[in-house]
Order: structure tokens, then sequence, then C-alpha cells
């Protein structure tokens, strides 16, 4: 935030019918800065590889460790702030009985991921960012000891403000709220800009409520970033997010290699920093065939193999045509239509659920799928596990 922000909020509070003395303007909303992507409370995926397979790349990946809840939390008691924690993945953790006592500094160079916007249109970033759960309704939340002026702001996951405390001066901070619904929070503090500063200013941060030993949040699906060099999710493409039960991915990259990839879990939180980085260095491409196309119509391997709950079948068309995909049981007897279109030539994948054509699960075992042209006709096998 400028050092002009002061001038020009003093005059948006004097010109606000009933707005209080002492405090600063309404807040308008608060939106994400950037991609936070370092590991921190939200952990990351684990254990990626990559491997090649004919035209594709097979991606398979370890979930986070502890399943769908984020791990790190800090005990009951005084502690110290945990730097970098000014991003929503870097949030530091806080839990165990009440009241939770941090000692903390707010420094104006750490870019906080979370902008606060105000009706006068100054902005100000959350410098330090702490994630909570309470267990029971209602939390005090105070921030004393300052020698700079910081401000207090209370967020739920979707970033909606749930409080604030923008005193002017140093007399400290602080959110009361009985009503406050259990769940899971952020709890931002911002160094506000005005001239002379200190920076760093330290300040003690108190937490009280029934809290949980450790924030709780539950995993919404996997994101894969794909890059012609190293750092895939600061450099790469975000080419897919697939779905939380899922830990494969086949990908059809359309340039050759290398290729590096890297996945992160997306959270109601936020998005984790992301997994170990894989390569691939040989790859058939559709660009090796020629001018960006198959020289050849294919029917490739399914994967995963055997699968549950899905599978994805990748094929190659050298020539716009139509196509039929579908699936049979060892008896010949027709389970599901994929694919049945006029498409272009190029590299596709058709993703099969595990359902029959009306909905209902196929129960476990072989099948065939067959794909059909007017040029071209192949068929292979695939097991389903229940």
């Amino acid at each position: 935030m400028t050092a002009s922000r002061l001038t020009l909020s003093l005059c948006l509070f004097l010109s606000l019918a009933g707005a209080a003395f002492g405090q600063r303007g309404p807040v308008a909303g608060v939106t994400p800065a950037r991609a936070a992507l370092t590991r921190g409370a939200l952990n990351p995926p684990t254990g990626l590889t990559a491997t090649p397979s004919g035209t594709t790349v097979v991606l398979a990946w370890t979930p986070p460790s502890g399943g769908t809840q984020a791990h790190g939390f800090h005990a009951a008691g005084m502690l110290d702030e945990v730097e970098p924690n000014n991003a929503r993945s870097t949030a530091q953790p806080l839990g165990g009985a009440a009241p939770v006592v941090v000692n903390g500094n707010a420094e104006v160079e750490d870019q906080g991921d979370l902008i606060i916007n105000f009706t006068d249109g100054t902005t100000d970033d959350l410098e330090d960012l702490f994630v909570f759960t309470l267990t029971a309704d209602g939390v005090t939340i105070t921030l004393d000891d300052l020698v700079g002026d910081c401000d207090l702001y209370l967020l739920s996951p979707d970033l909606m403000v749930r409080g604030t405390s923008t005193r002017i001066g140093l007399d400290g901070e602080d959110i009361t709220d009985a009503t406050l619904a259990a769940g899971t929070y952020f709890l931002g503090v911002t160094l506000f800009d005005d001239d002379p500063i200190t920076s760093p200013t330290p300040y003690t941060l108190a937490l009280s409520g029934t809290l949980a030993d450790g924030p709780v949040t539950s995993l919404q699906a996997y994101r894969v970033y794909r890059s012609g060099g190293p750092g895939a999710a600061a450099t790469g493409a975000l080419i897919a997010e697939v779905a939380s039960d899922t830990t494969t991915f086949v990908d059809l990259p359309a340039t050759p290699a290398p290729l590096f990839y890297q996945v992160t879990a997306l959270y109601d939180l936020g998005e984790s920093g992301p997994s170990n980085e894989a390569e691939v260095s040989n790859l058939v491409t559709a660009l090796d065939d020629g001018p960006g196309l198959p020289a050849t119509f294919a029917l490739e391997q399914n994967f995963p193999n055997p699968f549950t709950p899905h599978t994805t079948i990748p094929y190659r068309l050298s020539a716009t045509t139509d196509v039929r995909l579908d699936l049979y049981d060892l008896r010949g007897r027709h389970i599901r239509t994929l694919v049945h279109q006029n498409q272009p030539a190029g590299i596709y994948a058709a993703r099969w659920d595990g359902r029959t054509e009306t909905g209902t699960f196929a129960p476990s075992g072989v099948y065939f799928y067959r794909i059909r042209t007017p040029q071209f006709e192949q068929t292979r096998a695939l097991l389903l596990l229940r």
C-alpha cells in the first residue's frame, strides 16, 4: 500500500455518514493476488511419475499425506510466527487448547497472496496469514503490543470477510464474534503503510475459541502442469484439473520432449505447493508423424489397467472421419458407446467411468473396447475391478 493511503482514506472516512471515528473505511472485497505455489500447510501430492507410452504420457502420483486434511499445525501456547506465511498455501496453522498466542512480525516487504479492496479504491495485502478450525461457535482474536499500525481481518475459505478490526494507531485490534459458526477460517494481519513506518513491526496475536488440533480442509481436485523446462507449476501451463479420487492422468502432448510435469492438490482452502517434478525425455508425438497430425490410425491401451473407478482410452486419427468407440462384455453384448461422431484428424482420449449405457455400474470383469471408422477397426481388452 502506498504512503498516500492515509490521506485518501481519511478524506473518505470524513465523508462517510455513520463511519466510526478512528476506524478505516469499509472493505469492498478480498481477491487473490497471485498463484501460491510454495509448499506450506496444504500438503502436495508426492511420488509423481511420468511414463511415455506411444504418443501419450502416463502420469501417476500418490495422494497428499494425511489424506484429505492439511497437516502441520502448531500446538497451543506461546509460539513464533513462521515465515513465509503470506499465501493461502503457506498460511501458518494454529490449533490446540486455547488461547493460542503468536509472537509475530509484520513486514511491508511481504507481498501477500490476498488483497483487501477498500471502497475508496485503495488496496492492502495481508502480510501474515494464519488458518484455524473452530469445532464450536464463537471466536475472540486480539492483536496487541504494536509499534506499527496493523489491522486484523477474519476471512472464510471463499474469501468472504467475517470480521475486521482497523483502528488507526497503536491501541491494538480485536475481533469478537460469539456466533461465528464452527468451521475453518483464515486470519490475516496487515501493516498499514503510513509514513513514517516501522517495518518489521512486532505484534502479539491471541486466538481463543474451541479449536481443532489443526485446520481441517477437504481435497477438491488435482491440477496438472506441463512445461518445456524445469519448474512446470511456476513456468508451465495448467493442462488439466482432475477429480480428487483420481491419481492418474494421460497427457497427449503435441510438442516433442523434453517435457516436465508437476501436480498440485486443490483444497477448499486453496492450492498446495507442487509435487516433485517428473521429466520425459523420449516421446513420439503427433509432430513426429508429419505436419502436426498422426500418420496412421491407432487404438492404444487404456490407462490405468486394471482400473477403478475410471480409465482413459487414447486413440489417433490420421484423417477426418466418422468414429465409433464401443464397449462390450465377454459375451459380446454391447455395454456402452463412448464416441459416435465425425472427428478431424488428431489425437484423442475417451474416458469410461465404469457405467453402462443406462447409467448403472458395470460389474468387475474383462471388457473389450473397439474403434471403428470406414478406414480402420481395432479391438483391445481392459479389466474393471470393483
